[in-house]
């Protein structure tokens, strides 16, 4: 997927696991879906503190993943 592309999946109740990864940083976090309930996640690839001064004397900084997770009952509330 590219910046800005978002993704739609249907998913039964019960325990879920979202598996995200940049081919540097992998994360997994496990989230639970009530019926009715829409889970939204957001999921932001970020530079460190560091990754200027790292990119200066490398030329290549890692990134990190930042996930962000939102509900919405199905009255669409938050």
């Amino acid at each position: 997927m590219y910046f800005g592309d978002t993704m739609t999946v249907d998913v039964a109740a019960g325990e879920h696991r979202l598996r995200v990864h940049n081919t540097l940083v992998w994360k997994t976090v496990p989230f639970t879906v009530a019926d009715g309930e829409h889970v939204e996640f957001t999921v932001v690839n970020r530079s460190g503190r560091l990754s200027l001064g790292f990119l200066a004397l490398v030329g290549a900084a890692p990134l990190f993943l930042t996930i962000r997770e939102r509900r919405l009952t199905s009255a669409g509330q938050a």
